[in-house]
Parts: structure tokens; sequence; C-alpha cells
């Protein structure tokens, strides 16, 4: 029987509609339509939304869903954000018409003095909000900005005008801060501290400024936007607040470093853009008291195992013509002197060496008594020299032939490593200290002690009691080592170490000697009255139309400089062309280049070597004017001598002295072999090469190198007419040799120049660092009208003038100007060295031609020397100086200041010649400076403008 199925159980339910999505329009009616049911306006609904306080003032009690749903909104959790908006109601605003009864003007969006609930249209009242809402920001922005965390505040004197401890927390103004000045530093400050004023500004400055997309914006290069920026808003935060003072500051400074007129000042200062000129002048005394101090302390505190900092004072005399602004009786026209010096901080050096007693003890065994010309011949290294030769006319060549440009890294380690003596370490940067001026006249010795006194007492703090067995370096020109040798002299009895200035060490400055040999030099080669002779310097200079000496034995440094590195630099590669049998050296090499022949580095370098030894030496001379045809030296012959005729009629009469100095040539018989001109030739390669080697030396910071020229100088200045220098370096000679312990010798040689930029090749003598100091103040001194012991001087100008000079440099780069260029360059497009060498190369110059002379003789003053010092100079040195040496030995016995001589009266030197040696003076700029750019020798152009 089948079973019957279970009935399915149905039960019916309703059936639920499934609700449609509604579309944004329809929400949005509901809730206008709720809005309006409630009898609101959108703008009551936007009102009761979002209001904080109910009509008693006391704050809103929110629901619980009111207060979220608000809240979601503010923090951003709802989307769209509320910055989409804003930003969609004012957009919205934009497209609404003014009703006809709203007096809100079209064309003025923003007007002052009216609150934004008073303005009826949307869209400037949005504006209207905003300018409020930022103007608050930026007010805010502005106390932080004037804030001391931020920075900005320098403190220029210790005056204050709220009281004695009203800026205890300012900085004092010190070089360092001002130093550390920088518009990017500004930039970076303003962009921290008040970034919604650097958007406005930047805004307002750039038209294309936008910080939204975070494009690139393209600075312009005259008035750079963010440069005019950080103006702007620093003279504003100045205006705001004058203790937030730096760029305020640092400004004025600058101002007064470019000798800016008073009235600049007190425009500026009005404006915000500056400070006042008598805050400037108490910050620069400060800052100038505050060096002198740190310099006393450094000094005096005994560091690290009970050294102290030791320095070398480096002294020129400074002086200034002024006319009486006002010409009444007594006022006339004067000449104001005085000191000025600068002391620079010894490095690498060990404290022993400055052992007062130990140098007094070496003085006293009188061992300059063995002095002879044979040993400072012995003395002199010359594979050294040959070395330096060989670089010198390798260099003229690989820097004029540009497919040789290969080799110039390998010929400045090659180059480096052969002629290294005593380097200092390039990137030293030079500490120093410009003291402040005094009226001393160090022409007398009486007043070269009081300057020395006010340096070294006065200043920095050495004296009796300080002195602790310690000896000081004292540096300068020819006349002020001169007078330092004088007043040790004339000091020499008295008891104790201060007080006979037994403790002053004098040593001969660099910039000043390297001037007289190039004076020597260009006297020696000029040619004066043999204008058509090409081996002179003269027929040189006319073809580059260089101008003539007006005195030969005080030619200018930067003509005199010029025309014989541009001559020998002829010379050099006119070697190389004679060489090579070429005429174009550029399309030589090129050739053999594209031949794949080109010669090795070590090749060139051999063939350099043979140029050497035929054209660069005083051997090389010689056998010009004493040929042997067998030497393996002999120069390439040229093509044969055939004497012009003179007409003697139309030659200038021979000056007197240069009769004198013809006369005085070897006095061995005339060789008819002889070729006179290529004699003149090699003498003026050998000495030229000589001293740019000195320039090189000290640019590239190896007063080693530098020790190895001046040896040769004793010679070539006693053979020179000017034996007083001479006289000057073999004074240096014997303290080098025996009375310097080898400690204080190496201290000197390794502090002997300075750097004042910390990058390789830029060093500089310190004399010559000095008369760019004393331009600066001889400057001012015309202005003024002062004398240099005024406190104005002494304590605002001197002290601070390293830092003006720099300061003008360093503005300038602040603003982004391109420092003045002081590239080398390219010899190759040089027209003028191509002219002379093609004159050299058409006379065959530097080819032997047996018998020819034309007309110039040029005297070897290093062989003459040599004879001159040999005869009776060395001994009577020996027998003047051993006086002060002899008190010394005699020191604390019998020994009284009657037992020195009263005057120099034996010595055969005469004040005459004095009278001649180069000496700083007023000048129209400053003497040029000389670098290594790329390894090659540059001289600073000249700028009238510089200081």
């Amino acid at each position: 029987m089948e079973t019957p199925r279970r009935p399915t159980l149905i039960t019916e339910t309703p059936s639920t509609k499934k609700r449609q999505p509604r579309s944004p329009a329809q929400k949005l009616k509901e809730i206008l339509d709720s809005i309006k049911a409630a009898n609101w306006t959108l703008s009551e609904f936007f009102f009761h939304l979002f209001r904080l306080e109910g009509e008693d003032s006391q704050p809103v009690v929110r629901e619980s869903q009111h207060k979220q749903m608000v809240l979601a909104m503010l923090n951003g959790t709802s989307k769209p954000s509320f910055g989409v908006i804003i930003d969609l109601i004012h957009r919205n605003a934009g497209h609404v018409d003014y009703r006809k009864d709203d007096e809100t003007s079209m064309e003025k969006v923003f007007q002052p003095g009216i609150l934004p609930e008073n303005i009826k249209h949307a869209a400037p009242a949005l504006t209207v909000w905003a300018v409020h809402l930022v103007s608050n920001l930026v007010r805010a922005e502005g106390q932080q900005m004037v804030m001391r965390e931020t920075g900005l505040h320098l403190r220029a004197s210790e005056k204050s005008k709220g009281g004695p401890n009203a800026r205890m927390h300012a900085k004092h103004a010190t070089w360092d801060a001002v130093d550390s000045f920088s518009l990017a530093n500004m930039q970076k400050i303003a962009e921290i501290k008040a970034p919604i004023l650097w958007e406005i500004v930047s805004s307002y400055v750039n038209p294309d400024y936008s910080a939204v997309d975070n494009q690139a914006v393209v600075v312009r290069r005259y008035r750079p936007q963010n440069v005019v920026c950080t103006n702007a808003i620093m003279s504003m935060t100045f205006g705001r607040s004058d203790r937030a003072n730096m760029y305020a500051l640092c400004r004025g400074i600058w101002y007064f470093a470019v000798k800016a007129h008073h009235s600049i000042f007190r425009v500026e200062s009005r404006l915000g853009q500056s400070v006042a000129y008598s805050s400037v002048y108490e910050a620069l005394r400060g800052m100038a008291v505050q060096k002198l101090n740190d310099l006393k302390e450094a000094l005096l505190t005994v560091r690290t195992l009970g050294s102290r900092r030791h320095v070398i004072t480096v002294s020129d005399n400074i002086q200034a013509f002024v006319k009486p602004r006002n010409h009444r009786i007594g006022r006339e026209k004067k000449m104001i002197k005085g000191l000025a010096g600068t002391a620079v901080e010894i490095q690498d050096a060990d404290p022993e060496a400055f052992d007062l007693r130990e140098l007094i003890r070496r003085q006293a065994l009188q061992e300059r008594k063995n002095l002879s010309a044979e040993m400072i011949l012995a003395d002199i290294d010359g594979t050294h020299l040959e070395n330096v030769a060989v670089v010198q006319i390798m260099d003229s060549l690989v820097q004029f032939v540009p497919v040789l440009a290969v080799y110039s890294k390998q010929l400045k380690e090659w180059s480096e490593g052969i002629l290294a003596k005593n380097p200092i370490p390039k990137n030293r940067h030079s500490k120093i200290t410009p003291l402040a001026t005094n009226s001393s006249d160090e022409m007398l010795v009486q007043g070269m002690k009081q300057g020395v006194l006010d340096f070294a007492t006065t200043q920095m703090g050495i004296d009796k009691e300080t002195l602790d067995n310690r000896c000081w370096i004292y540096s300068g020109d020819g006349k002020t080592f001169d007078q330092l040798l004088k007043l040790k002299k004339y000091l020499g009895a008295e008891e104790g170490n201060f007080e006979s200035f037994r403790w002053l060490v004098p040593l001969l400055e660099l910039w000043h000697t390297k001037w007289t040999d190039l004076s020597r030099i260009v006297r020696t080669h000029w040619g004066k009255d043999f204008p058509e002779d090409p081996s002179t310097l003269g027929y040189a200079a006319k073809l580059a139309e260089s101008p003539t000496p007006n005195d030969l034995r005080k030619v200018d440094f930067y003509d005199g400089a010029h025309i014989i590195n541009l001559t020998l630099d002829a010379h050099l590669l006119n070697l190389w062309e004679a060489h090579f049998d070429t005429s174009d050296m550029v399309h030589y090499f090129e050739t053999r280049k594209e031949e794949n022949s080109m010669p090795t580095f070590e090749e060139l370098v051999a063939i350099a070597g043979v140029l050497t030894r035929r054209h660069a030496t005083t051997q090389a001379h010689k056998r010009a004017l004493f040929p042997r045809e067998d030497n393996r030296n002999a120069v390439l012959l040229g093509s044969p001598w055939i004497p012009q005729g003179e007409d003697v009629e139309m030659r200038e009469p021979i000056s007197e002295d240069e009769e004198d100095r013809l006369s005085d040539l070897s006095g061995a018989p005339e060789n008819p072999d002889a070729d006179v001109t290529l004699a003149n030739s090699t003498l003026f390669i050998r000495n030229a090469i000589w001293w740019r080697e000195m320039c090189k030396a000290v640019a590239n910071g190896d007063p080693g190198r530098v020790w190895e020229i001046l040896k040769l100088w004793i010679f070539t200045f006693a053979g020179s007419g000017n034996p007083y220098y001479s006289q000057y370096l073999l004074e240096l000679y014997c303290n080098f040799k025996w009375e310097f312990s080898p400690k204080l010798r190496h201290a000197i040689l390794m502090n002997w120049v300075v750097n004042l930029h910390g990058k390789p090749g830029m060093f500089i003598e310190m004399d010559l660092m000095q008369e760019h100091f004393n331009f600066w103040l001889e400057d001012m001194a015309q202005h003024k009208g002062k004398e240099f012991e005024e406190p104005f001087y002494r304590w605002v100008l001197s002290v601070n003038v390293h830092h003006f000079l720099r300061l003008k440099d360093e503005m300038e780069n602040v603003v982004f100007l391109k420092a003045r260029t002081k590239k080398h360059s390219a010899p190759h497009l040089n027209n003028e060295l191509k002219e002379i060498m093609k004159h050299l190369r058409d006379a065959q110059v530097n080819c032997r031609r047996p018998g020819r002379h034309e007309g110039f003789e040029a005297v070897d003053d290093f062989t003459k020397g040599l004879e001159i010092l040999k005869k009776e100079k060395i001994k009577n040195f020996i027998m003047r100086t051993t006086v002060y040496l002899n008190v010394l030995g005699l020191h604390g016995g019998s020994a009284s200041a009657t037992d020195l001589p009263a005057d120099d009266a034996d010595d055969e030197w005469g004040a005459s010649e004095r009278e001649e040696l180069p000496r700083g003076g007023a000048a129209v700029v400053p003497p040029p400076r000389m670098y290594l750019i790329n390894d090659a020798l540059c001289i600073e152009e000249r700028q009238e403008s510089d200081i």
C-alpha cells in the first residue's frame, strides 16, 4: 500500500518591494524641503549647524548626532573634504550677481575697516574673511620671526635702551656671525617661521609662482625672485622689531665696507634696510676689541701640554697725503704716517721652536764667520733648478697645444713630485688678526721701537712678565727688516731680554723681494738704447704694445709681470718650434695625433731636459758667448749671420748707466763666434724662469722652493747694482744656516705665506696681504684726514679691514653675482704671444748664429754678483753683523750701549740705494695677486674699483 506524501505547508507573506536608490538631487530636495518645513533659510541652517554660542552667550550643547556629523566634516572623516566644499562655495559666489540694493562694490573686493559679517554678497565676504584670517596668521608669524630663538638677534653694542638686563638674551655681534650671514639661510628661516608670508610675497614677486603643483620656478638672472622676497621679508622683520637686526646690521656693515655715504645710512635705516651709522660704528668697535682680546688670551693662555699659540707679526708703513678741507692759517697739506700690522697664527709648529735661550745660544756661537760665497753656491740645489726649468718648458707646451691637454694631469702630478721641498697643506686656511694702527714712523729706529711695542705689548700682551723665554717673529719688507736689525743692535746691550729686544726675530718678507727682482730683470733686459734688438725685453714690449716703465729701478709690478711672463712663454714655445722645425705648433701636433705618432709624455720630458741644458742655465749663457762645436748641449744652428750696416747718426747715445753695466761684462776677450743675441735670450730665459718659479712656489704654498730661489738672488742682487737686498738675504741665509734651530726653521718655512681662502693655489705673501689692507686704510685716511692713531682707525677700521675686503666679495656671492674671473686664457689664442713668437722665429733668436751681435749685451748679474761677493763684500758683511753677536757673547758682563757703533758709517751700501728700493705707498689700485688656476700662473686683472 502506497504511503501518501506529506502535504507542503505554504505560508503567504506580503511581498517586499526593493527601494530604488535616490539621486543626489532627490536627497538634496528632501533636505531642502525639511529646511523649508522648519521655516529656515539655508543661511539659518548653516548658522545653527556651526554656531558655538547661544543667544545667552553660553556654549551651545550639541546632540550626539549633530556633534558627530560636524566633527566628521571638519576633521576630514566624511568626504568630500572641507577644502573642496569651501572652494565650491567661493566658485559659486563668483557667478552670482550683486543685488541692486547691495552697496558692496564689485571693483573693490577688499576695503579696510569693513567686517565680513556686514557684507551681503558671499564673494567679497569670503575675501574679507580670508584677508582678516591671513592677517592674523601673518601677525603671529611676525611674532615668531622676531623671537630670539629664530636667530636674527645681534647686539651691536653694550648699550641697551631697556636697562642693563633688557638685552642680556641678545647675541653680541661678532665677525663669525657676520661671516655666516647668508641669504639662503635667511630664506630658510622665512620659509619655516613665516610660510604664509613667504607664499604671499613670492606670489606677488613672481606671477608664475605656485606652491601647489610643486613645479620648478625659473629664477631670474637679474633681481632673482627668492633674493627679492628674502630682502623684503627681512626688512619687514627689522621694521617690526629693531632687535631682529641681523640682516640690517650685516647690510650696514657692507655699506661701511664699500665706503657708502652717510646719507645712505640715514635713508636706508628709515626704510628698514640698514641700521643707523652709529649702530654700525659701535658694532665694529665692539668686534675689534673682542678680536684683540681673543688674540691676547690665545697668546697668553697655556693650552694642552703647556703650549700657547704663536704668531708672526707682519707690518708695513702706511701713509696718506691729506688736503685741508678749509684753507685757514696753519692748515696745510700734510703727509700722515703710521704703521699697520697683522698677526698671523703659526700652524704646524713645535712649541719648542720658539725657545729664546736656544736662539741666543746659537747666535752667540758666531758661526756666520764661516760664511763664504763658495759655501752659498754649494748650498744651491742644481738638480732642483734644472727640474724647475724642465717643468716650465713642459708646461708652456702642454698649455699652448690643445691636443696635449691630455698630459695636464700627469704633468701636474709629476711636477709636484719632483719639485716639492717644504709644502704647506694645500687647503690650509690661515688665521689672521689685523692689528690696530698707530702713528709710529718706521723710517726712524725710535719710531720702529714704538710701533713694535704697541703691537706686541699693548695689543698682544707680550711684556717682560709674559715673555716666558719665547721669541717672536716680526716680518716686513726690506726697510722694515733693516730697521728691526738696527733696533736689536742699538738696544743689544740692555740687560733684560725684553728691553734689549733679543726676543725679536726679524724676517724678510717675500713680495717686496720678488718685486725687486722683477725690476732687476726688466732693467737688465730692457735694452733701452737698442729698440731694434729682438733679444731685448723692450722689443717684445713694443710688439705687445706694453707700456715702457717710467723708472727702470722701480717697475710697475703689474706691467712688469705681464711682459716678463708673456715674453718668457714666447721664448719657451720658440724653443719647441725650433726643435720640431715647425712654425705652427698646434697644427703640427694635431697632425701627429691623426697619424698616431704623438710623442709620449716621457719623450717630451726628455726633450724639455735637452732644451733646459741648451737654453736655460748659466752654462748655456756662457756657451753662447764661447761656443764649442763638440759640446753635446750645443744649440741648433740657424742661418749664417750677416751684419747689417749701422746708422751711427740715427742711433741714440748709450746712457751712462748702460755703459757702466756693459763695461762690467765678463771681461773676457771677445770671441768671433760668439752669438750675443742668443746669449741675451738665454740669460733672460734663465732669469725669468727663476722669477716665475718664485711666483709659482708662493702660490703653491711651498716656502722650501722659495728658499732655493732666494739663495740665487743673493748673487743676482749683489751683481745688479742693488746689493742692499743682497745684504738682507745674506742675513737671512746665516739665520737659516746656523742661528735658527731646525724646529724654528721648520716653523718659519711652514708659515712664510698665507692662504686667506683655504683653497689650493691661493697662497700669497704676507707683505702683499698687508699691502692690500694698507691700500684700503690709506684710501679711508684720505677721506677722513685723521691720524692713524686715532680711535676711528685703531678700533673701527684697521682691526676689521680683512673682513671688509672679504665681505665685499661675499655680498656679491650672496646675491648670486658671478665672481670676477681669474681664468687663464688659451695661450694659442693670445695675439700678443703669437706676435712675439713670430718675430723670434723670423729672427732665429734662439738658434746659434756665430758672430751675431745686434748692439745689446745683457749682464749676467749672477756671475757678476758671485765675483763681487768673493772679493770683500762677504768679509765686510761678517765684520758688520758680528758686532751685535759680540754683545750677545758679553751679555751679562761689562757690555754697554757705548760698545755699539752709533751709526752705519761703515756701510758701503748707502742710503741713496735704499731709496730706490720698491716701497709701498699711495696707489691708484692695490698690487695684483698671483694664483694658480688649473696649475697655470694667473695675475688678477686690474680693477680700479677694487680695494
